[in-house]
């Protein structure tokens, strides 16, 4: 009797430790079920505020600051959000979306709804990668250097010519404006990208073909790449003449494109006859026009159309400050000695000596005819050339460009630096956080 009644009272407390236990576990699962649905409706906001950040940084980067804000509250309520608070602070958008959510089972401990929140930052800025590279560069310190100047900013960029084999602005004038910076890219200074071992599956490129010929390069430049490009890194090319570019560049006229900026080289290339280039930055122009005369002049020519004039008859060109001797004037420096070699050959014959000389000039030029023949003559007029020859080889720079450097008409792509910070808009580029600027390449990311 008595075990039956103990086991009717373990049986009951059985049922008490039950249903306290079940009690626990609904407890827990109302957590769970309200938690989830906290976590789900969160998510959505979090992705109401990206999207309304995004959005509103899209606007800026389009010059739409004035519509920044509503465009964001907008995205926004769209997508499911019941407040908004949209911050501005020049090129960089907050915002926090909100929505208020009823519990399922809290309601049982006293919490019938939640506010839900979530933020989210994003910026117009500077780009660390980017699509829709045209397939030229040029180096950073050129850039930088036509930057300083201004924005807009024309340059040009040497296409390469079959009758020139290259440019070398220390001996052409490349400076056109005179504003202290060289305005011409010479290929030394300017490079043709081939991005075929930039392409994936998610980044495709149609103009990419084997063997990277001209095909290729004319609908990169028709087209760009549609690799995407991150710097750091190394992009194959070369600084060759491309042959058949005018009418795709033609075709780009006004158009604003990104380009690359090469700092150096990368060690080795991906196929024979490659160079590497380290691509470290992006850089945004406006392609102006296609030019078959670009015309430069030597540097020395204006100053070879000089006279050597000595007004204070103190030895020295009062012009260009060179010693100024017989052999600049248009006097003869006669052989005195009658050695057969002229005395300024020997630093004999000065300028007071050839006053001097001029009085009975036609009495000593005649003795010394009297005793030439013309087997001499020969002679000495051959000696003479192969001395002027000589003193034009030692004379440096400036008598080597009267022999060699004649004015030139080139061909080249005529380029502006871009004035407008959003020109040259990216969707797939990374921001790098800083505002966008003339010149650079901008995108829309999420900071935060």
């Amino acid at each position: 009797m008595r075990d039956s009644y103990q086991s009717k009272s373990e049986q009951g407390a059985t049922l008490v430790y039950f249903s306290m236990i079940l009690i626990v576990l609904m407890g827990f699962v109302a957590l769970a079920v309200d938690l989830g649905y906290f976590y789900s409706e969160r998510r959505q906001m979090q992705n109401a505020a990206d999207a309304a950040a995004i959005a509103g940084a899209w606007a800026l980067c389009n010059n739409q600051a004035w519509n920044a804000e509503s465009t964001a509250e907008t995205y926004a309520l769209e997508n499911g959000a019941e407040s908004v608070d949209v911050s501005i602070d020049e090129w960089k958008v907050e915002v926090t979306a909100g929505k208020t959510i009823d519990t399922f089972f809290a309601g049982v401990l006293g919490v019938n709804d939640i506010t839900v929140t979530a933020e989210a930052e994003a910026s117009c800025g500077q780009t660390d990668s980017t699509c829709n590279l045209w397939p030229v560069a040029f180096n950073l310190s050129d850039w930088e250097a036509l930057q300083e100047q201004s924005c807009g900013s024309v340059f040009y960029l040497w296409a390469g010519d079959r009758d020139i084999e290259d440019i070398d602005c220390e001996e052409y004038d490349c400076d056109l404006n005179d504003d202290g910076v060289d305005d011409v890219i010479t290929s030394v200074d300017r490079a043709w990208l081939d991005f075929s071992n930039q392409v994936t599956e998610e980044y495709p490129d149609f103009c990419a073909q084997p063997g990277w010929g001209a095909n290729e390069l004319r609908c990169e430049l028709l087209n760009g790449s549609g690799a995407r490009i991150s710097a750091p890194t190394c992009i194959d090319g070369d600084h060759g003449l491309k042959a058949g570019v005018s009418k795709a560049v033609e075709a780009r006229s006004g158009d604003y494109v990104p380009i690359a900026l090469f700092d150096d080289y990368c060690s080795g290339g991906w196929f024979s006859g490659h160079k590497q280039f380290r691509v470290v930055s992006f850089g945004c122009v406006q392609i102006l026009g296609w030019t078959q005369s670009l015309e430069l002049s030597c540097k020395e020519e204006e100053h070879d159309d000089h006279e050597c004039h000595d007004e204070d008859h103190d030895g020295h060109d009062d012009h260009d400050h060179h010693e100024c001797d017989s052999e600049h004037d248009e006097h003869e420096c006669h052989d005195e000695d009658h050695d057969g070699h002229d005395d300024h050959d020997h630093h004999e014959c000065s300028s007071d000596d050839h006053h001097d000389s001029e009085n009975d000039d036609s009495s000593s030029h005649d003795s010394n005819k009297g005793r030439r023949d013309k087997g001499f003559m020969s002679e000495s007029k051959g000696r003479d050339d192969r001395e002027s020859h000589d003193d034009h080889e030692g004379h440096g720079d400036h008598d080597d460009h009267g022999d060699h450097c004649r004015p030139i008409r080139t061909k080249a792509i005529i380029a502006a630096i871009s004035c407008d910070p959003t020109a040259c808009f990216t969707s797939c580029g990374g921001v790098t956080g800083e505002p966008p600027v003339p010149g650079g390449v901008s995108a829309v990311g999420l900071t935060k």
